[in-house]
């Protein structure tokens, strides 16, 4: 017998009593691995007892992953193998030598695998469970080198003759699906292995279990598996419903599911029937009989665990798949005759009651389009069931209402707001909290609630003193203030006190105090700064006399600083460095023991979820060094993310004052953009470096000195192309963020075209190709993606698919937009340098979307690149580019997309401005009568830019002095100015205002056009344009240049010469304040006079 493995030392090991376990777990530590795992085999071989084999054995796979010598691995194999036969923990210290050889020589893993499963081939063929056991482990554990597989197929298939446990045989035909992609080979263990075990359901409520664990497993990873019998399985599970319910539906959702996500929404017929037919009526029975429901229980779990209030309904969630599946027309042939005869009437017992309105609430989640049109009806029943006097029907009318609030037609809107204030007056936490909910649902939907606010400010106010309720009631306040905006000042005197009360007791919980002062600040920046000035003071004051102020207090600072300004200046010293603190600390990710159960957890759930450590953890196995566990502090991560958006909202808010912090922010934010252990990380740091990139800009610009924003700038562009390269295409919202930073940080640049020589002074050509490379890789990508996502379209089986896959396109839409703009802005950057690489790099890609496809997102990108490249990138780019854009731009002014249209039009405008007068000969005829028709008054409401780029479009076209159709045929002189004038002034596209307003002064300056048009529109209204361009000029709209308005003024002083009783009276009065104002100014400057 071992000297070391005893059988007092294992009693010891098993100990409960810490004071003999823990000496002996530190000295079995203290040996070095070989001699215990020499200690071991020696144990294996003396102790017969089975705890004790078992017990070894465990302590001996942990050590085979210690082990890095290939023969010792070897030799334990060779003395291991016999005995698998005996013990499935042996047979797991196999498949752990077998995966550690493997890790270190691939090659040398080969043939020890062939050696086990030839050793236990008879008994895997006679179906030894110890045999299958070691099989299903290899065939998870190391799936790479586990086969041959026709040699396991035939094993499999003479497992089954010998009546092997279905359960075992399942789960290895289901672990050996996963190790091959040969199809035929599927297809052949489909039909002789997994077919034979579902002919019959007469198994044991156990094995029955197992397989569908099994089958569920072959749905979600292997479905080919299942391809070649779907109706046989569909059967089976249809059967074993009557069993087991839930897991039997659960098995055909998730195959129908991923079946129909492999085949771009191709769906099985005959298994969605069967779903509908046969088990969506025990479902829904389920439901309406709720059977193992404790309406007692249910409200003390409530209040104990008040924070986490939604149930573990998984019947419901269930069904909600289901429906989703089958499609609109199941609401009329099933759902809706179900439901009905429980709700109307009231006899029934409540909970035929409560499970019909679980249903509807399944079916508006799953089907929200097709559900609308018996959204009216389905709310009726939820108004009915408000009234009941049973707490459980209550929270389930109020979750039904708040997914109707969108459905709410303004004469059932008060029918809603009082059954909700009703409810916020409940006894019972999950009730009032529910109401709280279905507020803010409420405030964020499309109904007109001002007239309601004071009604649902009011109940609130009532909400049960539980922290929790509070908290939600203090949560549906700021949604009310967000829709309400400065309507919410009659009722701002009314709030404050009681959030500055509820803020400044220090004996309420934390979180209540936060949400507090959360809603404070939300309530702000919807008033205004008048307004909350001194009560944001006042916050501020209480937040900075704590000597660790918590995150949420700093955060709330940034939304005081959205509203203060410049006088939050100040206090910026006292916040900001405590969120640069906080963005900067360590991410906590740890590396520690794991153990067996570790790596078990891992595995079901890939990653381990601790709410309460706020932790995630994997455990993997790694040769030399045992169960390895890695754990990420998720909760310091939401801390660090929170802190880095509050950073955002300061340099948002302050601007140039904020540039004391630049500099540090970026060494704090700059490695976060790689930081790999959080996607929206990464994100919120790329946004919050955009906005410190302005302020650092906008600081530059105070200090006359862009040294800082120059030599950060190619180094932060860098690291955002080069994150894009490298990103998760399915990280949609995190490449959106990278995006649109890229595009924020270059528009930063743009706008300073006057400083840009100092700013690109370390940014030259090529770095701008890199980056246009870069987005135009992932520019392809998204266009590729669209495309395959729009063919989904011709194979959506209902309104809400359709809808489904339209959200899709629009988030890569999303995405689109700021890749093309950063290629944009980087021509308008590089002006006629950038041609080039415009021919070389974005033509070729973009180009045939130009005239070609369906795809009018990409047609659009195509058209704005080309638009901005006969603008800026000069003659030699609007001559070759010009005649292939007039034909695409031809074709989008018949478009029924509005932006594409807006798009086209301005590309009239830029080749009538920029390109040779020939480019629109040909299409002149077509183009007229189209820009004329987007120039006419009724469009000026519904779309505002597509009439102001109309009414610029014709006047470039025909009025202006350089346009390649003055004098001609193609429109009346007259009917062209009339458009043009009545369009003015413009405001939509600050570039485009300022072209036009100096256009409209170049034709007043002509003596004989000025005539015509005093004639034609009279002074009043060549005076009331000037006025009310001057009024925007001066409320610091950019739609006239400084040169501009003293031309303005010029004509002004003219038109009062030649017309002495020219009037000002009909005028607005900003108009007349801004025409004075421009008066004294022009007065003031003609006054001077430069003596030598």
């Amino acid at each position: 017998m071992s000297p070391v493995v005893t059988k007092d030392f294992l009693k010891a090991l098993l100990s409960p009593d810490g004071s003999q376990r823990i000496p002996a777990e530190t000295y079995w530590k203290s040996l070095p691995v070989e001699q215990r795992v020499h200690a071991l085999m020696h144990a294996l071989a003396t102790h017969t007892e089975p705890w004790q084999q078992q017990l070894v054995a465990v302590l001996l796979r942990r050590d085979i992953l210690l082990l890095t010598e290939e023969p010792l691995l070897q030799s334990l194999l060779k003395e291991l193998l016999p005995l698998t036969a005996t013990s499935t923990s042996i047979g797991d210290c196999v498949t752990e030598i077998t995966f550690v050889l493997h890790e270190i020589n691939a090659s040398s893993s080969i043939p020890a695998m062939q050696t086990i499963l030839q050793t236990s081939s008879d008994a895997v063929k006679q179906g030894h469970p110890m045999a299958l056991k070691l099989w299903i482990s290899l065939a998870e554990r190391i799936p790479s080198i586990f086969g041959p597989m026709t040699v396991v197929c035939d094993h499999l298939q003479a497992a089954v003759r010998s009546r092997a446990s279905p359960a075992l045989v399942m789960q290895l035909v289901v672990q050996a699906a996963q190790a091959t992609n040969d199809a035929s080979l599927l297809e052949q263990m489909s039909i002789t292995c997994v077919m034979p075990l579902l002919q019959t359901t007469t198994y044991d409520e156990g094995t029955l279990h197992a397989l569908l664990e099994s089958l569920l497993d072959a749905a979600t990873d292997a479905p080919a598996l299942l391809r070649p019998l779907i109706e046989t399985v569909t059967h089976f599970c249809c059967a074993a419903a009557g069993t087991i319910l839930l897991p039997s539906v659960q098995v055909l959702v998730t195959y129908a599911d991923t079946y129909a996500r492999m085949h771009q929404r191709h769906q099985l017929p005959a298994l969605i029937a069967a779903l509908e037919q046969e088990l969506l009526p025990h479902m829904l029975q389920k439901l309406l009989e709720f059977a193992e429901f404790d309406a007692e229980t249910w409200a003390e779990v409530q209040l104990e665990e008040a924070m986490h209030e939604e149930d573990d309904d998984y019947t419901a969630q269930l069904l909600q798949d289901m429906l989703r599946l089958m499609g609109s027309q199941v609401l009329v042939r099933t759902i809706l005759p179900a439901v009905q005869p429980c709700l109307m009437d009231l006899q029934l017992p409540w909970k035929a009651h409560r499970g019909a309105l679980v249903a509807l609430q399944s079916a508006a989640m799953a089907l929200p389009v097709a559900f609308a049109q018996y959204a009216p009806v389905a709310l009726q029943w939820a108004l009915q069931q408000c009234q009941s006097s049973h707490c459980v029907l209550q929270y389930n009318a109020l979750v039904l209402l708040g997914l109707l609030v969108d459905h709410v037609d303004q004469e059932n809107l008060p029918l809603v707001v009082d059954a909700i204030s009703h409810l916020l007056r409940s006894p019972l936490v999950k009730v009032a909290s529910t109401a709280a909910c279905c507020v803010v649902s409420l405030a964020r939907s499309d109904n007109e609630m001002q007239s309601y606010v004071g009604t649902l400010l009011e109940a609130l106010s009532s909400v049960l003193a539980h922290p929790v309720a509070q908290v939600r009631a203090v949560g549906a306040v700021a949604a009310l203030a967000q829709v309400s905006q400065e309507d919410f000042v009659p009722y701002y005197a009314g709030v404050m006190p009681g959030l500055l009360s509820l803020f400044s007791q220090p004996q309420s919980e934390e979180y209540m105090r936060s949400a507090a002062l959360e809603t404070a600040t939300i309530v702000g920046q919807a008033v205004g700064k008048d307004i909350f000035h001194s009560d944001a003071i006042q916050f501020l004051q209480s937040i900075l006399s704590q000597s660790q102020p918590p995150l949420e207090h700093l955060v709330a600072c940034a939304r005081i600083a959205s509203v203060l300004e410049d006088s939050y200046t100040p206090y910026c010293a006292a916040v900001v460095p405590h969120l640069l603190q906080r963005a900067a600390e360590s991410t906590d990710v740890t590396l520690s023991e794991g153990t067996e159960q570790d790596l078990a957890a891992t595995k079901e759930n890939r990653v381990v979820v601790n709410e309460e450590d706020g932790t995630q953890s994997m455990t993997v196995a790694l040769p030399g060094r045992g169960y390895t566990k890695v754990t990420l502090n998720t909760s310091s991560m939401q801390e660090k993310t929170l802190a880095i958006r509050a950073i955002y909202e300061h340099a948002a808010a302050l601007g140039a004052n904020f540039g004391p912090y630049v500099k540090v922010s970026f060494d704090t934010l700059l490695p976060l953009l790689q930081f790999r252990y959080s996607s929206e990380l990464r994100a919120v740091s790329a946004q919050t470096l955009a906005a410190v990139f302005e302020a650092s800009c906008a600081a530059g610009v105070d200090a006359n000195s862009l040294e800082f924003s120059r030599s950060i700038f190619p180094v932060l562009v860098r690291a955002i192309y080069n994150q894009i390269e490298s990103e998760d295409p399915e990280e949609m919202e995190n490449l959106f963020a990278l995006a649109d930073s890229l595009s924020d940080i270059l528009y930063a640049v743009y706008i300073r075209l006057d400083d840009s020589d100092a700013l690109l002074a370390n940014f030259d050509l090529d770095q701008s190709n890199q980056l246009v490379r870069s987005c135009i890789q992932s520019l392809v990508a998204c266009l590729r993606r669209r495309d395959e996502i729009s063919k989904q379209l011709t194979n959506a089986s209902s309104e809400d698919e359709v809808e489904d896959i339209k959200k899709q396109l629009a988030s890569e839409d999303n995405l689109l937009t700021p890749l093309v703009d950063s290629i944009g802005y980087n021509l308008k950057i590089f002006k006629h340098e950038f041609y080039p690489i415009f021919r070389k790099e974005v033509a070729p890609i973009l180009g045939p979307y130009l005239n070609g496809g369906n795809d009018a997102q990409a047609t659009l990108s195509a058209v704005c690149l080309f638009d901005d490249c006969v603008e800026h990138c000069g003659p030699e780019a609007a001559a070759t580019v010009g005649p292939v854009l007039a034909e695409a731009v031809v074709k989008g002014l018949s478009s029924t997309n509005d932006d594409l249209i807006r798009a086209s039009i301005y590309g009239v405008t830029q080749i009538a401005r920029y390109s040779p007068s020939s480019v629109l000969s040909a299409h002149i005829n077509a183009i007229i009568p189209r820009v004329a028709s987007f120039a006419a008054e009724q469009v000026k409401e519904s779309h505002a830019a597509i009439y102001e780029n109309a009414a610029s479009a014709l006047a470039s076209l025909i009025l202006f002095p350089k346009a390649p159709f003055r004098g001609s045929s193609v429109m009346k002189v007259d009917t062209a100015l009339q458009l043009f004038v009545a369009a003015l002034p413009l405001s939509e596209d600050g570039d485009e205002a300022k072209i036009c307003h100096a256009g409209f002064c170049d034709l007043l300056e002509d003596e004989s056009t000025a005539k015509h048009m005093m004639h034609m529109i009279g002074a009043d209204a060549i005076v009331e344009i000037i006025g009310n361009t001057l009024a925007l000029v001066f409320e610091d709209q950019e739609v006239a240049t400084d040169e501009t308005v003293a031309r303005f003024t010029q004509i002004l002083a003219r038109l009062q010469q030649q017309i002495p009783n020219l009037s000002l009276h009909n005028l607005s009065d900003e108009s007349q304040s801004a025409i004075h104002a421009a008066m004294g100014q022009y007065a003031y400057t003609s006054s001077k006079v430069v003596t030598p």
